[in-house]
């Protein structure tokens, strides 16, 4: 099963809009910067959390081969599998009540875990970050181990950050597209939001957070209530065969885990971390090439939005080499750096921020 279906009648399920807009901004100018050019106070709709969810990990298109019909999502995944989930949890929004939810998109629809508006309780297991506390919604990630482990075994747990990333690139371009500011978090208690998002031990894990932030985040904060332990929802069962264990998966994984939020806030405040750069008079000519500055004209390029539709998760080569100039701009737009929580941000400018 391509899909996480939940069988518990008591889950309410909330259609999401199909009528949203598409990213408009540059693709490339999209990629490059991780802040937006120009933020928005516009009060965020459902209707964004849809667009920014069908950009991120929706249904692109159906391909049939034989009596088979495989689901293209609009990021790719190693080996089709897509054994990553996202969340949403957010206050009250135009059209969507405050709660947490599981994103469906086999049926473009979100499923209803939690009543209230948690985004204190998530800030708090997040080293008391503000950016959650202060943003209108936070998207969450998850893996389900067993969709990639029946395939790749143990080494499926690389998967885990393979097949997050290319989707986490789609939503940050599509956030700063919109006007968001969004930022990726990867520090926080583990077993916590794992019990918020009611997540079925060593099945499926937490593994990265996104608050989704306006250009003005003055929502006031909440108290801390505290995450209860609810039942573990029954869902469709996602293979015929019986899952195997592969305990290497989750040694791996429970080694990286933060247990209180002391360790969120020593392992967060780690940042400054320096590449290594070889000395310049250890590098001879023979040894690089110089790229080219980027000089194509952006006024010209493709939107975001018919980029990913156009893409997709599968490909089609042109069998051409590539010239040093798309090498170079590749690169450039590539490496401009991501808003991660454990990195400083020295400037708003995408070249010098994160870099």
């Amino acid at each position: 099963m391509p899909f996480k279906i939940y069988s518990n009648s008591s889950v309410l399920l909330v259609p999401l809009p199909t009528d949203f807009s598409q990213p408009s901004l540059g693709a490339l100018t999209s990629i490059g910067n991780n802040r937006p050019l120009e933020g928005t106070n516009v009060e965020p709709d459902v209707k964004d959390v849809a667009e920014l969810l069908f950009f991120s990990a929706g249904i692109t298109r159906e391909l049939r081969l034989g009596h088979d019909t495989y689901y293209m999502r609009a990021a790719s995944a190693t080996g089709a599998l897509y054994p990553i989930e996202l969340y949403v949890i957010c206050r009250d929004l135009p059209g969507l009540k405050a709660g947490v939810y599981h994103f469906s998109p086999a049926d473009f629809s979100l499923a209803k875990l939690r009543s209230g508006d948690y985004r204190t309780d998530l800030a708090d297991v997040a080293g008391d970050d503000r950016d959650i506390a202060r943003s209108p919604f936070t998207i969450a990630f998850t893996s389900i181990a067993w969709r990639n482990s029946w395939k790749y075994q143990a080494r499926s747990y690389r998967h885990w950050f393979w097949d997050s990333g290319v989707i986490a690139a789609n939503l940050l371009a599509t956030a700063i597209s919109v006007g968001f500011n969004p930022t990726l978090k990867m520090g926080f208690i583990d077993d916590a939001v794992n019990r918020l998002l009611r997540l079925d031990d060593k099945k499926e894990a937490a593994i990265s957070l996104v608050p989704i932030g306006m250009a003005s985040s003055t929502d006031p904060l909440n108290e801390v209530n505290g995450i209860d332990a609810l039942p573990i929802p029954k869902i469709v069962p996602i293979s015929r065969a019986n899952e195997l264990d592969y305990p290497e998966i989750w040694r791996l994984h429970r080694a990286s885990y933060l247990y209180n939020k002391e360790e969120v806030i020593r392992w967060s405040s780690r940042s400054g971390i320096a590449l290594n750069r070889i000395p310049k008079d250890k590098v001879s000519d023979a040894d690089h090439v110089q790229v080219i500055k980027p000089t194509i004209s952006l006024t010209n390029e493709s939107s975001l939005g018919e980029t990913i539709l156009l893409r997709g998760s599968t490909r089609k080569f042109s069998r051409r080499p590539i010239s040093l100039t798309q090498l170079s701009n590749i690169l450039h737009y590539s490496t401009r750096g991501v808003p991660l929580d454990f990195l400083k941000r020295k400037s708003n400018s995408s070249d010098d921020n994160n870099r």
